[in-house]
């Protein structure tokens, strides 16, 4: 699917769609409660289908109970999900799998002697990569993660950092093509992962916070030590998860460039019910549209005193000039028109890399130059967003410089730009990115592959016609094809 974007009229009210990381998070925590949990609001998307359809599969019963609003009761299975995953083997519960055969392991500990292996296939999620590849390395089985091409591109040392300090057995494999990372999914191991003291290093959050939630599960205190933290405020809203699903934990840090957490195992996960926030992420895209055309628009269901760290994005577009308040008891947040001009600045984005790829957009439209820096962790995204980024907008008539952690735009104010046709590379944040700035420029851009915004904003194009956008959906053509003059 291509979409053509014309410029926009925006006006009105938009509702921001429910948090991506909220939601993960929740699933998670329900499915290794004791008891159901029921989780409202949940965002239903291409990664959120991803992680239901993994839970199934270990057992975790997801039914919906509501539609209006939206409610979904998550029942963990009887003896527990780690129970189940080890049951499913052991009976071949997962026969229709079996095919795959045992394929050895490369490192680490002993052995399995099992001859089947839990395979799951996660799609696109990186997250649900990291969370359950710390998670299921606590069961005594062993388990193969896989799954879309990109997915099969995300590096797995994190993990495999891990399971060499825990002397279990993994196994990974090697890159088809330069994607910087040297091991990658398929992702086999076999645990059971001990409890103990782990080292992780940074930028990437994710495989933390998947130790995080199998720490509870171990039996003895674990001591986690992240070095070169980046996406801090990821690490928050797991830690408020842990403690809504009733775990005790420590942590310091969080303002330094090492975080450290002891929890100790053998506690019990425990039910409870929930509404899913609005999606920071996903609500920049339309916020940062307005910013870039001058225009009003309004987004609600968004808690400025959130946890999730795109939040922080907001400061940024303000520090470039944009008129953007929020109201935090009716949880809007409101972009202005200004008689000025938008301008370029320094702003390190170590704790946002999912907002890197917007800001840029941004920084196009400002005056000046603009150094977007600490961003080294989007080159492992979806895609390398650094480089999708500075190249795709490079075919708007954009002058930017990617190094190895930053991207430097030298903004003219918006002014040189012309239509293009630009590919989203399979990447939800670049499609999304690019339709937005497209809707700075006069006439009609085209973004090729544009269905991966399922992945976290099904509704994107909904949405942003209803409040004013010019979006039209090819769905025949191949390549763009420009309508007549």
């Amino acid at each position: 699917m291509n979409l053509l974007v014309n410029a926009p009229s925006f006006c009105g009210t938009m509702t921001a769609p429910s948090s991506k990381s909220h939601t993960i998070r929740a699933l998670i925590c329900a499915s290794l409660a004791e008891s159901p949990s029921f989780i409202t609001a949940p965002l239903i998307s291409g990664d959120m289908e991803s992680a239901i359809q993994a839970l199934r599969q270990l057992g975790v019963t997801i039914t919906e109970v509501s539609h209006k609003p939206l409610t979904l009761k998550v029942t963990p299975p009887a003896r527990g999900l780690l129970s189940f995953a080890e049951g499913a083997v052991n009976t071949g519960q997962n026969s229709e799998y079996s095919e795959q055969g045992n394929i050895p392991f490369g490192h680490g500990g002993k052995q399995s002697g099992q001859d089947e292996e839990l395979l799951l296939n996660l799609g696109n999620s990186g997250s649900l990569l990291y969370f359950l590849g710390m998670i299921l390395a606590a069961a005594e089985t062993p388990v193969c993660l896989t799954g879309d091409e990109s997915l099969k591109s995300r590096p797995a040392a994190p993990l495999l950092s891990v399971y060499r300090q825990a002397g279990i057995s993994y196994s990974a494999a090697k890159p088809d093509s330069d994607t910087r990372s040297t091991d990658v999914p398929p992702l086999r191991f076999c645990g059971p992962l001990p409890a103990g003291n782990y080292q992780l290093g940074g930028p990437f959050s994710q495989p933390v916070t998947g130790l995080l939630f199998t720490a509870p599960l171990l039996n003895g205190m674990s001591r986690i030590t992240f070095n070169k933290a980046g996406e801090r405020p990821y690490l928050r809203m797991t830690c408020d998860w842990l403690r809504i699903a009733g775990i005790t934990l420590t942590h310091g840090g969080f303002d330094t460039d090492t975080c450290s957490f002891e929890i100790a195992g053998n506690q019990r996960y425990q039910p409870f019910r929930t509404t899913i926030p609005g999606d920071w992420s996903s609500a920049l895209f339309p916020l940062t549209a307005a910013v870039i055309c001058n225009a009003a628009l309004t987004l609600t269901n968004l808690d400025p005193a959130d946890t999730q760290g795109d939040s922080r994005a907001l400061s940024i577009l303000q520090a470039m000039g944009a008129d953007i308040r929020c109201d935090a008891e009716r949880r809007t947040v409101s972009v202005f028109p200004i008689s000025g001009t938008l301008r370029g600045g320094r702003f390190d984005c170590g704790d946002i890399p999912d907002a890197v790829p917007i800001l840029a957009a941004a920084a196009v439209f400002c005056s000046g130059q603009t150094l977007l820096t600490n961003a080294g962790v989007c080159r492992f995204k979806e895609c390398d967003r650094l480089a999708a980024s500075a190249e795709e907008l490079a075919k708007f008539g954009a002058h930017i410089v990617q190094g190895e952690n930053f991207l430097r735009i030298d903004g003219s104010g918006g002014t040189g730009l012309h239509p293009a046709q630009v590919r989203s590379r399979g990447d939800h944040r670049i499609a999304m990115m690019l339709a937005v700035a497209a809707c700075g420029i006069a006439e009609t851009s085209c973004i090729e592959d544009f269905d991966c915004v399922k992945i976290s904003y099904p509704r994107f194009i909904e949405d942003m016609n209803a409040a004013g956008a010019v979006f039209k959906v090819q769905t025949h053509q191949a390549v763009c094809e420009y309508p007549a003059e």
